[in-house]
């Protein structure tokens, strides 16, 4: 009788294959490696994968998903009849905690950055990068139409220099030997984007409207 794939190990060949792209890469990773962290054989690991390229895909597919239960989250804020004070500081968390677990797994987002130095894997965070547009273009269409983003902005030019932006703060804050002040500069972020492209009735709303100073989104 065939062996059926088991969960549990499934779940710790993720984890252990994890571990081992963050430290050497897809190219350096050992398949060894990764059967001895998860404590199973090599035979277990082709019951439920056919090689480390496919369970490199699936860890990435794991690591990208984190980023759009934030953004489902988002949306419906920006779907509610919040106030807009407290949806904008809602959102601004969002897109903190987004860089706080980008941070955090930066060894392996190191990784996909790079490509993976892999043909096969190069293009996964350009996917990523164009599902990210394409969800802010959203989320900046819904606020077009709820009046709140001035109505003769194009959201898809918006939108591209929006996610084009995030991916070079990305790639900077994967690059720096310190933290940065996330905070600040998501804080900064929202004040541009927010007096550029708002209409007046909604910074009203926000009380900012005749303000010289920055939006401040309370942390």
């Amino acid at each position: 009788m065939a062996r059926r794939p088991d969960p549990t190990i499934r779940g710790r060949l993720l984890s252990a294959a994890r571990h081992e792209f963050a430290e050497h890469g897809l190219v350096g990773a050992l398949l060894s490696n990764i059967t001895a962290r998860a404590g199973v054989s090599k035979g277990a690991f082709y019951l439920h994968f056919r090689s480390k390229e496919d369970v490199f895909d699936e860890v990435a597919e794991a690591f990208f998903s984190h980023f759009f239960v934030i953004l489902d989250r988002v949306e419906e804020i920006a779907l509610s009849d919040l106030e807009p004070a407290h949806a904008l500081e809602l959102i601004t968390e969002g897109d903190v905690e987004m860089m706080d677990y980008l941070w955090n797994e930066r060894a392996f987002a190191r990784v996909l950055f790079e490509g993976a130095h892999s043909p096969r894997q190069c293009h996964l965070i350009e996917r990523f990068a164009e599902r990210v547009q394409g969800r802010v273009e959203r989320l900046l269409s819904i606020d077009q139409e709820r009046g709140r983003i001035l109505p003769d902005l194009d959201v898809r030019v918006l939108a591209l220099f929006i996610a084009g932006g995030f991916d070079r703060y990305a790639r900077v804050l994967l690059a720096s030997r310190e933290k940065p002040d996330i905070v600040s500069d998501l804080r900064q972020l929202h004040s541009f984007i927010y007096r550029g492209a708002t209409t007046p009735e909604f910074l009203t709303a926000l009380g900012k409207a005749s303000s010289e100073d920055a939006l401040r989104i309370a942390p």
